[in-house]
């Protein structure tokens, strides 16, 4: 088994060097600049990729990391490359723009120093021979502007962030690079739980498990309770004598205060239509017969079975539902529509209450990435679609981020906060309420899972793009060989694995099991 440790120190302690110049160094060295998608990547499967592909001695391999954006893996007696030769493979992770712009001149990055023991105990300035982005390098196309980690400590001077004079990748920039397209990264949304919507619920289930429970799908059906509404004639106070005798049965205003969990109409009407609930047959709410062999009314009545129309009249319809008893259910918003999500991050919208009497009223925090991120520029071509995502941090209702880490501390610690990052990062927020006050948020209905993404149904996501130089890995060198057999391994979904990757492994897609694609980072998914 490979020995793993974790070490911290001060990211001031770097010790400089050169690009496999010291005299402790490895054979072989790859280095690995960019996007975190990479970095998290080759922390879970370097070992595997060492032992297995690169033939070393498995007792010999060690992993290390400075903190979460600098780690390597060493491994002694990689035999595949030679007899007792040594690799060592460092990952660092800032932004995919970085990354690129390093490789594309042979620049060199803070990276992890291998030490005596060939471990990773400070950082080294070392040549950059793959640059990891996780959208081509032309797609960097908006600028921003704030603090470096966003919500700073206005006591302390910080370094003000404006992505329009770091100098994006550009066509030029890219023009004599190798690349390959191992992953598929998926991006999601994460929402403050205090962001919150009514929707149509039910009494808890009983113990009864006999029963065809419908329970309650706190994504269902929008609704606003009652307690919300008034009748244009203060003579009556329900629903249906206030219409029954010609007058308007509303809200009190658009923007008013929502209430308590209550009864709602449109629950009832909800609940007496679910699949499966009406007129005890299938697809209710749709005409069918009790024989499904029969799709026409004829045909079904001439051999002998029930034609429904599919409506629902009555409170037998729903055995087990207790029409009376459905009600608005207070819950978090747990899916942003495309439409949402653009008008949130354009700006044009500042509070949920904006999409609809059924969402409560809360002022939005947008949590952005700054640009030069690959989540940032594929929020900007696959989900703003030509509309502007606000580019300045402003400290009341929006802050930018270098780091996805930093985002989602802003989502957490912000009141009805909202921003998208690394599908992957979201893992820790398995459901509505769990880590920290967020939850993950569906996108058009659908969530950020490695199958939708494969069959299409999911639709934020980029396809990686690693690049490098062609005189880092010259044909018939060792180091061609070390980077072809990178590249079969990582594009190999039977290596992307629970085993290798933990549940990263429900997210990420490698690019050959993929059943459609893109012409391009945001273009239309075929």
């Amino acid at each position: 088994m490979f020995k793993k440790v974790i070490k911290g120190i001060a990211i001031g302690a770097a010790v400089l060097g050169m690009f496999a110049g010291q005299s402790i160094a490895a054979d072989y060295e790859i280095n690995i600049y960019g996007a975190s998608a990479q970095h998290k990547f080759w922390l879970n499967l370097a070992p595997d990729f060492l032992t297995n592909v690169a033939g070393c001695d498995t007792n010999s391999i060690t992993q290390t990391a400075v903190n979460s954006k600098h780690g390597m893996a060493y491994g002694e007696n990689c035999n595949t490359y030679g007899t007792g030769t040594s690799v060592l493979i460092r990952y660092s992770s800032q932004a995919s723009y970085a990354g690129i712009n390093a490789v594309s001149v042979g620049g060199s990055k803070s990276m992890c120093a291998e030490d005596a023991n060939h471990e990773c105990t400070s950082l080294t300035s070392v040549q950059v021979n793959l640059g990891a982005s996780d959208v081509a390098g032309t797609s960097f196309k908006t600028g921003t502007a704030g603090y470096v980690d966003g919500d700073q400590d206005t006591d302390e001077i910080w370094e003000e962030f404006n992505s329009l004079k770091l100098g994006f990748p550009t066509a030029s920039t890219i023009a004599n690079l190798q690349e390959f397209n191992p992953i598929v990264v998926p991006f999601g949304f994460l929402v403050n739980n205090k962001a919150t919507e009514y929707r149509c619920a039910k009494p808890a289930p009983t113990e009864d498990t006999t029963v065809n429970d419908k329970a309650y799908d706190k994504y269902g059906w929008s609704c606003v309770p009652n307690s919300n509404y008034v009748c244009s004639d203060a003579n009556y106070t329900n629903q249906e004598d206030c219409e029954a005798n010609d007058a308007t049965w509303d809200l009190v205003s658009d923007n008013a205060p929502r209430g308590a969990s209550g009864v709602s109409t449109h629950c009832i009407g909800y609940y007496k239509c679910l699949n499966g609930a009406c007129n005890g047959g299938l697809n209710s709410g749709t005409p069918h017969c009790s024989n499904s062999a029969y799709t026409d009314e004829e045909t079904c009545e001439l051999n002998e079975e029930t034609w429904y129309d599919g409506t629902c009249t009555v409170a037998q319809d729903c055995p087990d539902v207790e029409l009376a008893d459905t009600y608005c259910k207070e819950v978090p918003v747990n899916n942003l529509t495309q439409t949402m999500a653009q008008r949130i991050f354009s700006g044009s919208v500042n509070n949920w209450s904006a999409f609809g009497p059924s969402y409560t009223s809360c002022p939005i925090m947008r949590c952005m990435r700054h640009s030069g991120s690959g989540t940032h520029a594929t929020m900007n071509l696959a989900v703003m679609d030509g509309q502007t995502l606000v580019s300045d941090s402003d400290g009341e209702t929006t802050w930018h981020y270098e780091s996805s880490s930093d985002l989602t501390k802003c989502v957490t610690n912000f009141d009805c906060a909202v921003g998208y990052v690394d599908a992957d990062k979201l893992l820790t927020f398995s459901g509505v309420g769990d880590v920290e006050g967020a939850h993950i948020a569906k996108y058009n209905g659908v969530e950020p899972t490695r199958a939708n993404i494969v069959n299409g149904t999911y639709e934020f996501w980029a396809a990686q793009h690693v690049y490098y130089r062609d005189q880092d890995f010259a044909s018939g060198t060792v180091y061609k060989d070390i980077l072809d057999d990178m590249i079969d391994y990582s594009s190999n979904s039977a290596n992307l694995t629970t085993a290798t990757l933990g549940n990263a492994a429900y997210f990420w897609a490698a690019q050959e099991e993929m059943t459609v694609g893109r012409a391009g980072d945001g273009e239309a998914i075929k």
